[in-house]
């Protein structure tokens, strides 16, 4: 195991000098199943760009040492509102009142240490000092008898649960990338999922959570050819109190 010796945001210089490792873990960790992303260093620079230019944008990185072995990032939802203007439009949540959690990206060997648990904290936290309500994240949704589906898979269901994460019905959203094993890109759902308080072609299940504007609180990824037809599933959410004001 490789022991995570700091957690910490990064904004601003220091968010953008770790995007080219960002990227490096995106394409290792998302080439595992759900995702099976086949990704690239070009691409990857391409989509990260856009926390370069979000003044809101937050990369919470794990550490070994110098060595970043985990990142998690967020923006505000309108920094992706091209991709969730219309899966948000039926369920009466304002783009603004949203902040997005994008990607939770750990290598299998710090895994284990509790690292899932602060990103969520430190980017929820984030998002409380930008005046947010809501925080929402994608999962992506493949199909049960996927013939990549390895033997044993459990989803995080339970995990984003009990942060308090529950699926916001008929919220989903549809991107495209390539599958490890394809010439092609192909689409997939990602259903979201919500609190009150990613990014090829794939279907995903985006999950919110409103979020206090006060202090932290609990919060709340080779396909056939041709691709699978992916059944949507509601995305979760749930709603979050503002934390008490500490007397003087």
């Amino acid at each position: 195991m490789t022991a995570v010796t700091e957690v910490r945001v990064l904004t601003g210089a220091a968010l953008d000098a770790a995007l080219d490792d960002v990227a490096r873990l995106r394409i290792a960790v998302f080439r595992d199943w759900p995702y099976l992303y086949d990704g690239d260093l070009a691409y990857e620079r391409r989509y990260l760009e856009s926390y370069r230019t979000s003044a809101g944008a937050v990369l919470v990185g794990a550490f070994d040492g110098a060595r970043l072995v985990g990142a998690a990032t967020g923006t505000p939802m309108e920094d992706h509102a091209e991709d969730f203007a219309a899966p948000f439009a039926a369920t009466g949540l304002a783009l603004p009142d949203i902040f997005y959690c994008a990607e939770s990206v750990l290598l299998p060997e710090a895994r284990g240490q509790g690292i899932g648990h602060r990103f969520f904290d430190l980017r929820e936290q984030h998002a409380r000092q930008l005046g947010r309500r809501y925080s929402t994240f994608c999962a992506v949704q493949r199909p049960a008898d996927h013939p990549l589906r390895p033997e044993g898979y459990a989803p995080l269901d339970p995990f984003w649960r009990k942060r308090g994460y529950a699926p916001l019905g008929g919220a989903i959203a549809r991107f495209r990338w390539r599958d490890v094993g394809q010439a092609d890109q192909t689409d997939h759902n990602h259903a979201d999922h919500a609190d009150h308080a990613d990014h090829a072609g794939h279907n995903s299940t985006n999950t919110t959570q409103t979020t206090p504007t006060a202090a932290p609180t609990p919060a709340s990824t080779p396909a056939p050819t041709p691709a699978p037809t992916l059944a949507p599933t509601p995305a979760p959410t749930r709603a979050l109190t503002p934390a008490p004001t500490q007397a003087p």
